[in-house]
Parts: C-alpha cells; structure tokens; sequence
C-alpha cells in the first residue's frame, strides 16, 4: 500500500507516491495550515485533514515574487525545444504517412509536413505554453458539467477554427469533484493525434514526456504546476493535502521550512559535486560532442530512406556547429519563399580568426545524397551567401559522400568573392571526432583551406 502527498490547483489533482516533492515548499507559508481531527471512536481518532491551502491568485503572485515568471519557464522550455521539435516533425511524418497508407514516399511526406506546420501561425514557446494552459482549462471546466465524457471539448484556436477533443482519452475523473491528469495517456493521445491538434500544443505536450519527468523531474513538474496554476480560475483553491503521508502534526506544520532547506541543500551539493564540470566546460563540452557525433554519424551513414538519411546529418550538423555562448543556433530549416536554409548560426566568436571575417552569421548547407554533390548544388548554396552578403560572409557545405571534380574550381572561383565556403566531406567529419582538435581549431583550419 502506497502514501501519497495530493497537490489540488482547482479541480486539477496531482499525486505525488511516497514523497513531498520539495519545490512545493515555497508554494505556502506558517498560516496556509488546516488540520482536521475525526471524531473519536474508540478511543482512536486520525487526521481527516492535514496540509496547506491558498488561493491560485496567491500561488502565482508567490511563483512571481520567486521569479519564476512564464517567462523563465519559457527559457526553460527553449532548453529542449531543437529535441522536442525533431520529435515532433518525426511523429507528423509518421502520422501523415500512416494517413496515406505508407504509399507517399519521403518527400512528399516531407512537403505534407511543411504545408501542415505553415497552416498554423508562427508562436513562440511563452505562447505555446500559454495554449497548453488553455487546453487544461477547456477540459477541466467541461469536466465539472458532465457527469460522463460523452460529448468531446471544442478547443478554439487563435485563427477561428475549432478542434474536437474527445477528453476520455486522457483525462480521469473522480465523482466529477476532482479530476487528475494520467500523463502517460495524455502523451499517447498527443502523439497518436499530431496531425489534427496545434503544433504548439503537441510539442509542449511532448516537454512532459515520462523520460523527462524520471531526468529532469522537478524542473518538469514545477513548470506543469505552473500551467495548472495558469488553467485555473484566480479565486480557486490550491491544496496540499498530507494527511495519507503524515501522522505528526508538528511534522506537518514544519513542512515548508522543511522542504525549502531540503532544496538549498540539493542546490549546494549539485553545486558543489559538479564544479569540477563547470570549471572544465568547453572540455566536456567537447567530450559529449565527440561521442554524440561519433553515434550519429555512424547512424547517417546506415540509414536507408532519404527522409531520415537528411534529418539524421542535419541533427549531426547542428550537434557539431552549435558551441555554447560562440556558435548559437539562431533558426534551422529557414525558407525565405525562393530559398532554404538548414541552419542559421550567430557567431559570437572573438577569435581574431573569426572577428577578421567579418561574418555576424554562418549559413549551414546538409546534403546526404547517395553520391557526390555537384558544383550546381554550391553554386545555389553560393547564391544564398550572396543574397544574404550584409550579414553572412560564411557557409559550411556538408556532403556525407563528398563533392564532385569540378566542385574544386568552382571553389577557386569563390575565394576571390566576399565570402568563404567551407567544404565538409564525411571523412572531415571522421577527423574531427577521432582527433585532439577543439571544434573551432578545426573548423578554422577547413576555412584556411580556402585560402
């Protein structure tokens, strides 16, 4: 038999096994305490009630006061977004291609993906946060006027249309007083409908995924608390109810001095046991780096289907060329109507190197075809540096399987131009992941090539 701690936002339940978890601390104060004896029988009595109460309005003021604003939740979210939004784009593929019957090949799947994504308005992660709010909200009101699910919830979407959302599929109900998220069918049903809710809904949806929750548990949690806290009416109630956890109610009352001094410890020994990793970033930085691309590029090179072959070296790309705070991903899979782009990189290196260059970004082309690239593919790739000259000067060409002879002199002319492509064939990887050199060392000894 299991105890359990129940965190109640509203008719929103969660239930935590065995554990307080300790980022509930802040959430309440000395005079949020209840407590409720039973009527004596006996000669025994228990706790009825045992825990804290406040109002939603006073939760978020408290997640305010604390700074952690939807704004920081949303830097959060950005943390995984790259990772959230390739499996995301995987799922829709594998959707629509279902939808078809497994006829369409990889590039009309590809196409019917980009038509699918551009039907929906461009949204920013505080924004796709905001709408998994109101997702929780419609559900949650309509549960408390139904005794059954029998009738779906109609989610309005910021451009007019209306979705159905049958709520049984992922949604408990309780006597129709509480109701309780069950996340594992929740990201059952997300998944199994990528291609009939919004994008923003699924891929913050995919953010509580069970693996992030077992890695990253109280970041995940506390940021769903606070999207509860968003989906829920100001005046309802927040309740932490501990009497299924608790006997001692001395214990009880100490709970949140408790649990904010069990934070500041976890704090101070993760500090204190990963500095040596702080202290040595850019090493392990390079270390992860290097196994991650040795994994990914031996993946790229076993894949069979075009589609996946594409989307596996433009994750290796992006893995290689992202570098902290010196090489940041500012945009990937960038179309500009007559154009695309696979990876946009802002260049805050201050290398004397790269600062000589001149070049506020890095343009990133990602070919994995069966054969060799031709000077026709550079040549467009050329045009793209040229289109975007006032702020571009660089361009790194990756080719798995290489480039073909008149490429070379293709290249010679480009060197007198005012820009520099770099060519990346798959052994150049190879030479990056089995070597000492640092990426930028690297990198930079493949643009002297130009020279």
């Amino acid at each position: 038999m299991s105890d359990w701690s129940v965190l109640s936002i509203g008719r929103l339940q969660l239930r935590f096994r065995n554990s307080i978890p300790s980022f509930l601390g802040f959430l309440f104060d000395e005079a949020d305490f209840y407590s409720a004896k039973s009527e004596e029988c006996e000669g025994e009595w228990w706790w009825e009630e045992l825990g804290y109460a406040t109002s939603v309005r006073d939760a978020v003021e408290t997640f305010e006061s604390q700074g952690y604003s939807l704004a920081v939740f949303s830097s959060i979210y950005e943390f995984f977004r790259d990772d959230i939004e390739d499996v995301y784009r995987l799922l829709l593929g594998e959707s629509i291609a279902e939808q078809g019957s497994y006829h369409k090949n990889d590039e009309e799947i590809d196409a019917e993906v980009e038509r699918y994504l551009s039907s929906f308005p461009a949204s920013d992660s505080q924004q796709k946060l905001g709408d998994f709010s109101d997702l929780l909200r419609g559900v949650l009101r309509d549960a408390g006027a139904m005794t059954e699910f029998d009738a779906p919830y109609a989610l309005s979407l910021g451009d007019g249309r209306t979705l159905e959302i049958p709520a049984p599929d992922f949604l408990r109900v309780s006597g129709g007083e509480a109701s309780s998220i069950d996340f594992e069918s929740l990201q059952m049903y997300l998944q199994q409908h990528v291609h009939r809710l919004p994008p923003g809904i699924c891929q913050v949806g995919l953010f509580f995924d069970e693996h992030l929750f077992e890695e990253y548990s109280e970041i995940v949690w506390l940021t769903f608390v606070r999207l509860a806290l968003d989906s829920a009416d100001e005046d309802a109630e927040v309740r932490l109810e501990l009497s299924d956890i608790l006997e001692d109610e001395e214990e009880a009352k100490a709970i949140p001095s408790d649990l904010a001094r069990s934070l500041v410890q976890k704090v101070n020994l993760y500090n204190r046991v990963f500095q040596v990793l702080f202290e040595r970033e850019d090493h392990f930085r390079e270390l992860d780096r290097k196994t991650r691309g040795r994994d990914l590029l031996a993946r790229c090179r076993r894949e069979n289907t075009a589609n996946a072959k594409g989307r596996l070296l433009k994750q290796l790309a992006q893995l290689l060329f992202t570098d902290g705070e010196r090489l940041i991903l500012s945009d990937k899979r960038v179309s500009t109507g007559d154009e695309e782009i696979d990876l946009v990189l802002r260049n805050n290196v201050d290398r004397p190197f790269w600062v000589a260059l001149g070049s506020p970004l890095l343009l990133v082309e990602c070919k994995n075809w069966t054969g060799p690239v031709p000077s026709a593919a550079i040549r467009d790739f050329e045009m793209k540096l040229v289109n975007h000259g006032n702020m571009a000067r660089i361009g790194v060409f990756v080719a798995l399987n290489g480039f073909t002879g008149p490429v070379e002199d293709q290249m010679k002319r480009s060197s007198r131009a005012d820009h520099h492509i770099a060519l990346i064939r798959g052994n150049d990887i190879d030479e990056y992941l089995s070597g000492d050199d640092t990426f930028l060392v690297w990198l930079e000894r493949k643009l002297s090539e130009l020279i």
